[in-house]
């Protein structure tokens, strides 16, 4: 209640009515700006005073009189009314003196283009009135919390909030401490005892705030917002909650947060900048021995904030034996001489592998320290993990798998994984694998060697509790003899860097448990001594030197895993030895064995047959070559297969850009009619490559009756029967290739249509990219039932070499072809005069879409663009055009008229178009064709590249000069007849100097 008379005396005091008059009244007279000034600053003192009188009312939940807040309105009107007076031009020259902006830049966060970036998105996140909750994820160290509170900082700056507020969560949710955090950031006192009660308070005061900002750092699980006593969503619009958490699921899944921010390491550049500056380097002289070693060093931080931050510290004025000293250290993460700055940075990591919640998280996160790359193979992940016997609950390799993949997604969540350049690989930052390292050797007994010279083997009572052994690359010199260690679960070699690896007999007679052996990269004599290995589940020989299994290998029956990729040298395993690993589920042979016999030479031969895969019912996952077809039984039917690479025929080669679960690559002079394994593969196969075939004329109908349901991609090459893809003319309707994501088509000689009758809607309908190459009978690459099927999918055309020498007055795209998401044209050897109409109608706007459009030898095209198709161009980015002999102009000028009926209407040429190249245009005379195009045409062209243009006389002429200021080069090669590359008319002396990006100009021939 003192409070409140306080503020009533103060206005008591100070009214708004004398000030007003004075207004007023200053209107009139220049010599008083002084005194109204005067008037003004005592105005808004009082009214500061008052302010924080009810401020303080406020935090103490009492009420505000009316007539108060009225007052404190009509100050806000009457300060508005001097400000606009002062801010008026006339009246400032009466003697008001220049105002002087002081506002220096504040200290904070360093402004790395990294992190500006991602402080500038979450500043525009914050002005969107429909987003009122922002996360922020990243690994442990990474420089969350600095970001946050660079916000917090710059929204106050920018008055976005009436209010800001920040609290650390922490691991353990402490609401007392989280709200006694937040009230006194608001200036407000929690003196109750109850919970519930500090909640009420608090949220009651925040709901007096109009915006306010809440920051809730480092999250580890999700928090009950109304138990804090935040008002949040319809409770109060204003409100907006940035958070931030090391795992993205906490954020997603736990708190509904749509599209968290990552934020990653720093860049390279940034980095060493940062590392500079923490170790006071930044006069650091070049080429020299200690720049070397504080760059090795540098870089073994790997871009982490926390780690930069504490090495740099951490070595700041230290002599240069020191730094070699701490580099050592680094890298060697097992070494006992740990030091302070190592525990720093791994004690971040520990926490959050600490607080991953179960023990198959934590021992996927450990198994990936055994990995011989940077880059981890999910596939080798699967088979340390399957034999380790890791999984609860888990009987079969297809079971393992999906587990696996929900492992790794959550531990990628964490941040303690990250995404690779494949969806087949992933990777861990530096820092975290050395810490990994290290915990891996204290909890696990994990003996982990990597790229590293002259370590010795642990002691024997070291061994003795020892449950993995990982070497690789290292040389730490031969096996020793009879290596005692019952505990041993896994043992991994990868001794690429040696010439061979002899394995003593007695080498794993101490190691009977154990479950998963890898000898990669080995030179591999003789391992019969693996055969006594009985409790294997496992068998990695991946890239190894060796020529034959030994007969003592098919003592393995509890073997699930075989991994033989790359074991290029394999020239025999004899005959029984796959049939004896009745529990296998996974066979690995790419770029191995090609050695297959047929069934009637097994029992006299010295190789397996088809026959022993053929009858392992576990297989689930084989990848083989059969080169010679004729081996194959009749018979042969791997049923239970979900996962498979083969190859049948003498063409191939394992190389492949698609990523799918099921790959078959197809040739058969033979009728395939007669392999009803084949068969069944082609039901669920979802790449296929196919060669020659024989007695084969319409693909869909005589392959696959249900119309290749899962097939995503499709190579058919060197037939001369196929006729049609897809011929439905009196045959039942079927949904054909409904996810077909890519097809390819070559040398098919006698093919006339990719599609002849009706097609049903889903047909071809995800279809992406289409490549037709050498199929000169080929009528038209899109039937119009067809096209329809791709108007909502299509990104990519080629189609090299189609020489249909009775269709060369036919468009290749006729008006009807309504394409409207392709992005990417490649045309050769095409025999049509024309390729669009000159005036395209409403219905082929689809043009505008284009971003890459190469076309060459097209032999009796005389232009390639009219006016009107050019203007619809607007999004090309890349031009490429070769090996004509008949163009003279490009754009065709002649009966120019602005496209004004197509949905979108441009007048400027190709304003996105940042590259075009041009050669072997023998005829061409000018490459720009039109002199008077808006300033907008050709504005963003970054790179011209000409070469072998016999009658081109000049490159940029002087009407163009303005429009290419952009051009950063210029590349002529074998241009006889050019006499300039800038031409410059008199009659453009008056446009004024002409400014450039250019930075190569180059001359050739």
């Amino acid at each position: 209640m003192e409070v409140v008379l306080a503020i009533a005396g103060k206005v008591g005091e100070y009214t708004v009515a004398p000030i007003g008059r004075q207004l007023g009244y200053l209107f009139c007279y220049r010599s008083n700006l002084n005194e109204l000034r005067k008037k003004a600053k005592m105005l808004e003192e009082a009214k500061e005073s008052v302010q924080h009188l009810v401020d303080a009312a406020r935090n103490n939940g009492e009420e505000i009189e009316r007539g108060v807040l009225n007052w404190l309105g009509r100050v806000d009107e009457t300060s508005l009314q001097v400000k606009n007076f002062q801010g008026d031009a006339r009246h400032a020259r009466a003697g008001s003196p220049k105002w002087i902006d002081t506002a220096s830049t504040p200290a904070g966060y360093m402004a790395f283009e990294s992190r500006a970036k991602i402080l500038n998105e979450i500043m525009e996140a914050l002005k969107n009135p429909d987003i009122n909750m922002i996360g922020v994820y990243g690994l442990g160290g990474v420089g969350k919390t600095t970001l946050v509170k660079d916000v917090a900082r710059k929204a106050q700056e920018d008055k976005l909030f009436d209010a800001v507020a920040m609290s650390v969560v922490a691991q353990k949710v402490e609401v007392n401490k989280i709200q006694k955090e937040i009230a006194e950031m608001l200036g407000m006192k929690l003196d109750e005892e109850s919970e519930i009660v500090r909640a009420s308070r608090l949220h009651d005061r925040l709901k007096q705030e109009k915006n306010v900002l809440m920051i809730l750092d480092d999250l580890w699980v999700g928090v009950d917002l109304s138990k804090i006593g935040i008002p949040f969503g319809i409770k109060h619009k204003g409100c907006k909650l940035l958070l931030t958490s090391r795992d993205q699921e906490v954020l997603t899944n736990k708190i509904d947060v749509k599209k968290p921010f990552f934020l990653g390491v720093l860049p390279e550049e940034e980095a060493w900048e940062l590392f500079k500056q923490m170790a006071g380097l930044e006069n650091l002289k070049e080429n020299s021995e200690f720049m070397s070693t504080t760059t090795e060093v540098a870089k073994k931080c790997a871009g982490l904030p926390i780690a930069i931050v504490t090495v740099g510290r951490a070595l700041r004025n230290k002599s240069l034996s020191e730094w070699r000293d701490a580099l050592l250290q680094m890298k060697r993460p097992t070494s006992r001489n740990s030091n302070r700055m190592q525990e720093v940075v791994d004690s971040s990591i520990k926490l959050s592998f600490d607080n991953l919640e179960s023990e198959e998280l934590k021992n996927i996160f450990l198994l990936c320290t055994m990995q011989m790359d940077y880059d981890i193979f999910f596939t080798d992940l699967l088979k340390y993990s399957v034999g380790l016997g890791l999984f609860t609950g888990i009987y079969t390799i297809k079971e393992a798998r999906d587990r696996l993949n929900t492992l790794i997604s959550k531990l990628k969540a964490t941040c303690l994984l990250l995404d690779s350049y494949s969806s087949d690989f992933f990777t861990m930052h530096d820092v975290v694998r050395d810490a990994a390292i290290s915990i891996a050797s204290n909890l696990q007994h994990a003996f982990v060697v990597r790229y590293e010279k002259g370590n010795e083997w642990p002691e024997k009572e070291q061994l003795r509790i020892c449950t993995a052994i990982s070497l690789i690359k290292s040389d730490i010199g031969g096996l020793p003899e009879g290596m005692d260690c019952p505990s041993l679960k896994f043992f991994h070699l990868d001794n690429k860097e040696s010439n061979s690896f002899p394995t003593p007999d007695s080498f794993f007679q101490g190691m009977r448990g154990l479950k998963t052996l890898c000898l990669d990269q080995c030179v591999l004599e003789d391992i019969t001594v693996v055969g006594e290995l009985k409790n294997l589940k496992a068998l990695s020989l991946l890239s190894s030197d060796i020529k034959q299994l030994p007969h003592a290998i098919g003592q393995l029956t509890q073997l699930q895993l075989l991994d033989l990729q790359n074991c290029s040298k394999l020239e025999i395993i004899p005959p029984d030895i796959i049939l004896n690993f009745k529990m296998l589920e996974v066979l690995d042979m790419e770029n191995s064995f090609l050695g297959w016999e047929g069934e009637e030479a097994n029992s006299k031969g010295i190789n397996v047959s088809l026959m022993e895969p053929k009858n392992l019912h576990e297989l689930n996952t084989l990848v083989i070559w059969i080169r010679d077809p004729s081996v194959m039984p009749g018979d042969l039917l791997f049923k239970n297969l979900k996962r498979y690479k083969i190859l049948i025929g003498d063409v191939w080669n394992w190389s492949g850009k698609c990523k799918t679960s099921t790959t078959l690559k197809l040739k058969l002079n033979i009728s395939f009619h007669l392999v009803q394994g084949v068969k069944r593969l082609l039901e669920i196969v979802e790449d296929l490559h196919l060669d020659e075939l024989s007695s084969v004329k319409n693909v869909l109908y005589e392959l696959n009756g249900e119309g290749f349901q899962f097939l995503k991609h499709l190579l058919i090459q060197n037939n001369v029967e196929i006729e049609y893809i897809v011929n439905s003319m009196n045959l039942e309707l079927i949904h054909a290739f409904p996810i077909l994501e890519s097809l390819v088509i070559h040398n098919l000689i006698k093919l006339e249509r990719i599609c002849i009758g009706q097609l049903s809607v889903k047909s071809f309908s995800k279809l992406q990219e289409i490549e037709v190459k050498n199929c000169h009978k080929l009528k038209n690459v899109f039937a119009f039932s067809m096209v329809k099927s791709l108007s909502r999918s299509l990104l990519k055309i080629e189609t090299p070499y189609m020489k249909n020498e009775n269709d060369a007055r036919m468009l290749l795209f006729s008006e009807k072809v309504e394409l409207p998401k392709i992005e990417t044209l490649k045309l050769s050897s095409i025999n049509s005069h024309k390729i669009w109409q000159d005036q395209p109608s409403a219905a082929s706007y689809w043009v505008q879409n284009l971003t890459s459009f190469i076309v060459e030898d097209c032999r009796n095209l005389k232009h390639l663009f009219s006016y009107s198709v050019a203007e619809t161009l607007v999004k090309l980015k890349h031009l490429e055009i070769c090996y004509f002999h008949m163009i003279e102009e490009i754009i065709l000028t002649e009966g120019r008229i602005s496209n004004s009926t197509l949905p979108h209407s441009h007048e400027a040429l190709f304003p996105n178009l940042e590259a075009l190249v041009i050669s072997y245009m023998d005829n061409l005379k000018t490459i720009w064709s039109v002199d008077h195009v808006s300033p907008n045409s050709f504005g963003k062209l970054k790179s011209l590249n000409i070469n072998y243009c016999k009658k081109l006389l000049s490159i940029v002429p002087s009407y163009m000069l303005r429009k290419l200021q952009n051009l950063e080069t210029i590349k002529v090669g074998n241009c006889g007849s050019l006499n300039e590359i800038v031409r410059i008319d008199g009659g453009d002396e008056d446009h004024g100097e002409v400014h450039t990006r250019l930075k190569i100009l180059s001359l050739d021939g």
